[in-house]
């Protein structure tokens, strides 16, 4: 090795260790910089050569310095001492000074950082070292400016690797994204400042921090910190060369997901990463030539070209107080009835498969008793109708966002909707949303008003800062045929109008396009889409069978009667999921026994006798409740009573049930299946029932009893109930939530509750081998028969009838059409022998290619 260039000598007296032994990513990864750390026995911070004084963070934590050299050497003392704002330091230099070897940087009150500070090892990075490399002394005891730390190297091949790229003739042409709010409260200090560098660092292109007029090298900590950037600055990157693009999608959602380290101690990217679910996640392989600045979730498939608009309601300006606490109520209760009746039209205007059941939930908000009374004691104690109607619905959807339920989150929006529907009409401030032509609409929350009150002007596509793919307005985006995603970061909010974007729903992923190319590419896929779609529709009554041969049945989820009537338009076989439950959700009373029959007939009668209606029987419990059954307070209510135990805590209830939907036998090739059943005991009581009150009523048709396979106990005894039962129906989603321990509907467990898990496709093959054992079908009617990556796997399990949402029968049935049974048992059997579901799904998509 050549001689050393600098010779750096101990700025605090304590024992060097490697940055790998340091307990934090940034400086252990390497981010910041190469380099080292002193565990600090001494309280005085002195100069390790000779140079000057670039920076000094506000808090005193941090100082730069430059040698002669043209070397950045970030010294930065303790951990998380940024949190301290200063105290317990010192300044002995400002910037500008030049300081000799030993002088005296900063001071420090050393007993101090050990009680307030996560840790007092004062690290010495090498910040812009592409043209040093540091030797570091490692494991040595040294005192401050006497022992030697560090050797500087000139690194030749960093330079010859500059050379060529000067020689290369990249382009120059500069591009910027858009600004960006700092959400950290101490601004871009080192830890956030090393993340954003050191992701750009990975990219040949010029790249600036830009706040204001002043700019900063991206890829120098040291220059991200010379900006001052405080939290609530606004800030963007500007980049120039071959891979300024990339550069641009890399680094905006990293600066947006950039949190103080109690809200989000991961890096942003990675956990960005980790909560986007695997069915919309985008390969490397796609990320090369369709990158996004933002991922969200897909709450509805398709892609749209647009301009955006964004959708900001101002319902703000109203009075607080009053002195006439009657008139008040009688204002508030004058706009609920005005509410209800728009309710009304907006149902009739929707025409959607799932609107009556959606805006119905939405009517029943309106004459929620707990917000009712908080409202009314708000205004009795002197507050307006507009204030007290906001407040109490804010509190009630803020307390149902804090769940960290997907599920609940959903419902938080349908109570923000009503009230602000509630609140616009107080106030005089309608909410109708003059669409542009050609407009990607981008708000907070994209509500069910919003989408069904767009008449014949709809958006193309939109996207949403909060929501879900199991939200109302998800649902309703689906069914109308415009693509969506949610789930976005806050800054899209501050996006300009008419800006070009690209979204696309099935991945999950919003775009600004960079040049024309992104769009034109973007454009062909939106159009082939369309085509594929259209093609995919005018088979839709045509069987699905597999080019060997094979024959699946495809039957609808459905959720009531528009629901069944839409499933046979878009080529249902049959119902493979008729969810009961929705007869006794939204509303005060249990439904009787002739109001569901007349219902359960109508079903029946729409799917009709040669197709099968498999109806699940009142599932409630988990995260679905009805004010008429107490099930009282449940620790972890997904593993209390739900499903068949309810029923059978409430045998009457259930009993009335079963007596509905037999007579319903007569019109269809009627099936009864009980939900969350975990062993044969429950099985067997059930069936029971069931035969005791098809004798009663003298039910003569053959009716099939079965159960959901969504308990692990229940697929690993597949065996038992094959004997018994005639049919089993494979609930992934459940099954993958108990067969994994992870929360379904928890947003941070997403990519872990995958159902494509080798651990659930065993459970899955297990069950269908002990069924055909049997002469007894099965059928699977969780997400993943939908999810049509997952097709071609459970067909090759051996499944004999995938049932999905509605609308999704058409490509499920194209999908099943193009699938080789031969080769879906070998890439069936492949499959299993994989560690996890990131290698199936990464398998699976090299097959796609």
């Amino acid at each position: 090795m050549n001689n050393p260039v600098l010779t750096l000598y101990a700025p605090v007296s304590g024992k060097t260790i490697d940055l790998s032994e340091v307990p934090d990513e940034v400086f252990s990864l390497k981010m910041a910089g190469d380099g080292f750390a002193v565990r600090p026995v001494s309280d005085v911070l002195k100069a390790p050569c000779e140079a000057e004084v670039i920076n000094i963070h506000r808090c005193l934590h941090a100082i730069t310095l430059r040698t002669l050299d043209s070397c950045d050497i970030l010294i930065h003392i303790g951990l998380d001492t940024v949190a301290l704002n200063g105290q317990g330091f010192t300044a002995k230099v400002k910037i500008g000074d030049k300081v000799k070897q030993g002088d005296e940087l900063i001071t420090f009150d050393l007993e101090y950082l050990k009680q307030n500070a996560k840790s007092t090892l004062t690290e010495i990075v090498l910040v812009s070292g592409d043209k040093i490399n540091i030797k570091p002394v490692i494991g040595e005891k040294v005192t401050a400016g006497k022992d030697i730390v560090a050797y500087l190297y000139a690194a030749a091949e960093n330079m010859q690797e500059k050379q060529k790229q000067k020689e290369s003739g990249e382009s120059k042409e500069s591009i910027q994204s858009w600004d960006i709010p700092v959400k950290t409260k101490d601004g871009l200090h080192a830890r956030p400042a090393a993340k954003i560098a050191d992701t750009a660092k990975k990219f040949t292109a010029e790249i600036n921090l830009v706040k204001d007029d002043e700019k900063a090298n991206a890829k120098s900590m040291v220059a991200i910190m010379g900006l001052n950037i405080k939290g609530g600055d606004k800030v963007h990157f500007e980049a120039a060369g071959k891979d300024a693009v990339k550069a641009l999608y890399a680094l905006m959602p990293l600066l947006d997901g950039l949190h103080d380290e109690e809200q989000q101690p991961e890096d942003s990217l990675a956990q960005s990463e980790k909560n986007t679910d695997d069915k919309n996640d985008v390969s490397k392989e796609e990320n090369d030539s369709n990158l996004g600045f933002l991922r969200g979730t897909g709450a509805s498939r398709g892609v749209a070209v647009g301009l955006s608009y964004v959708y900001k309601s101002d319902l703000d300006g109203f009075e607080e107080n009053s002195a006439n606490p009657k008139k008040e109520v009688e204002k508030l209760l004058a706009a609920l009835a005005e509410a209800k009746e728009q309710l009304t039209d907006l149902r009739k205007a929707a025409e959607l498969p799932a609107g009556e059941e959606i805006f119905l939930a939405h009517r029943e908000l309106l004459e929620d008793g707990v917000l009712l009374d908080e409202a009314f004691d708000i205004i009795n104690g002197g507050k307006t109708a507009a204030f007290a109607w906001r407040a109490v619905t804010e509190k009630q959807a803020e307390r149902l966002l804090k769940l960290d339920n997907t599920v609940l989150a959903g419902r938080a929006a349908d109570l923000k909707d009503i009230g602000n529907r509630v609140l616009a009409i107080l106030v005089g401030k309608p909410q109708e949303i003059d669409l542009p032509e050609d407009a990607v609409l981008i708000a907070e929350d994209i509500t069910p008003s919003m989408v069904a009150g767009w008449g014949n002007k709809k958006p193309c596509g939109f996207a949403g800062v909060h929501g879900s793919a199991t939200s109302h307005a998800g649902i309703l985006a689906t069914g109308l045929g415009i693509p969506a995603v949610v789930g976005l970061p806050e800054s899209i909010l501050s996006l300009p109008d008419n800006t070009r974007v690209i979204l696309d729903g099935t991945k999950g992923v919003f775009t600004v396009p960079l040049n024309d190319e992104q769009v034109q590419r973007a454009l062909l896929q939106r159009d082939e889409e369309a085509q594929r779609k259209a093609s995919m529709t005018a088979k839709a009554l045509m069987p699905a069978v597999t080019k060997d041969g094979q024959r699946i049945e495809v039957g609808g989820n459905i959720g009531g009667l528009d629901d069944a009537i839409s499933a046979v338009q878009n080529g249902a076989e049959g119902s493979g999921l008729l969810r009961t439950e929705f007869m006794f959700l939204n509303r005060q009373n249990a439904p009787s026994e002739k109001e569901q029959a007349d219902m359960y007939i109508r079903i029946a009668k729409v799917m009709g006798k040669s197709k099968k209606t498999v109806f699940r029987t009142l599932d409630i419990g988990g995260d679905k409740s009805v004010p008429f059954i107490n099930t009282g307070r449940e620790e972890n209510p997904f593993l209390g009573v739900r499903g068949i135990r309810l029923c059978f805590k409430y045998p009457d209830l259930f009993c009335t049930q079963i007596r509905a939907i037999l007579q319903a036998a007569e019109f269809t090739d009627l099936h009864i299946m009980f939900p969350m059943v975990s062993n044969l005991e429950e099985f067997e009581a059930a069936k029971e029932i069931v035969l005791r009150e098809k004798e009663k009523l003298r039910i003569k048709a053959t009716v099939k009893i079965g159960l959901m396979m969504e308990v692990p106990s229940a697929l690993l005894l597949a065996d038992k109930f094959a004997q018994t039962a005639d049919f089993f129906s494979v609930g992934t989603n459940d099954l993958t939530q108990y067969t994994l321990a992870a929360d379904r509907t928890n947003a941070a467990l997403n990519t872990l509750a995958d159902a494509l898990h080798p651990a659930v496709l065993k459970l899955i093959k297990g069950s269908v081998e002990a069924a055909h054992k049997y002469g007894k079908f099965v059928g699977v009617c969780g997400g993943l028969a939908g999810d049509i990556v997952a097709v071609p796997v459970l067909i090759g399990l051996g499944v004999d009838e995938l049932s999905v949402a509605v609308g999704q029968i058409p490509e499920v049935k194209e999908t099943i059409r193009q699938t080789d049974f031969a080769k879906a048992r070998k890439i069936a059997d492949e499959v299993l022998s994989f560690a996890d579901s990131k290698q199936v799904r990464a398998y699976l998509r090299d097959k796609e290619k």
